[in-house]
């Protein structure tokens, strides 16, 4: 692996890290701390260039579970930024097969959620909004089945949902969904809680756009004051 001069000392020892952990799949997590390095440095090319290495060196058989789901999803996240969408696909569908949802705590389906989520922004990219929004609603289904109607992963699943609803022009649905999962959320979660800001903040765009300005103001004034 050549790296350009470009790249900082410590960029470099990264990548040296990573060149000599490589193939030895006991060191994943450090193959995979290297590559979010990375990430934190801004240097995205290199980082997806740890990341392909690391799980082409993982074995499946010793490292399963959490671990390389998230790094999966990852990997799509930097190929997804990147612009590289078929890649991204590739990356987000393998850290979905990757779940087993019959042994799953609330950690793994959230990075479900994640994942699918970043799969549906491919789709929505390459212009596949019905199949976007099927795999959002098929992975929400997952949710319910398996934790319910109102457990923090799943009313996250609805607030996706509703953002790619609110992206793909389905204004009415996106306010309809996200003002019931914000008032869960709320009662659920409080209102200094990170999903339910997020989810607040989505509304009150979505009322913007729906010409309902005076909700939407005092939305955002709420949220200033937490």
């Amino acid at each position: 692996m050549s790296f350009s001069v470009s790249y900082s000392v410590d960029q470099f020892n990264i990548a040296n890290c990573l060149s000599q952990v490589f193939q030895k799949p006991a060191l994943f997590e450090c193959r995979i701390h290297a590559a979010e390095q990375l990430i934190a440095q801004g240097d995205l090319e290199l980082a997806e260039i740890a990341f392909r290495h690391a799980l082409i060196g993982v074995d499946h058989e010793k490292i399963t579970g959490i671990g390389v789901m998230r790094a999966q999803r990852q990997h799509g996240d930097i190929l997804l930024r990147l612009g590289r969408l078929d890649e991204a696909t590739v990356a987000y569908q393998c850290a979905i097969r990757h779940q087993r949802t019959d042994n799953m705590d609330t950690t793994a389906f959230e990075e479900l959620l994640t994942a699918a989520a970043g799969l549906a922004q491919v789709l929505l990219k390459k212009g596949h909004t019905e199949q976007a929004k099927t795999l959002l609603r098929s992975n929400l289904a997952i949710m319910i089945r398996h934790l319910g109607h109102e457990h923090p992963a799943t009313l996250r699943g609805y607030a996706d949902l509703a953002a790619l609803l609110h992206e793909s022009g389905d204004f009415e649905k996106a306010c309809e969904i996200l003002t019931l999962t914000s008032k869960q959320q709320l009662r659920m979660l409080g209102a200094e809680h990170e999903h339910t800001q997020e989810t607040l903040a989505r509304l009150a765009s979505t009322l913007e756009v729906l010409g309902q300005n005076e909700q939407a103001i005092a939305i955002r004034n709420e949220l200033n004051l937490l």
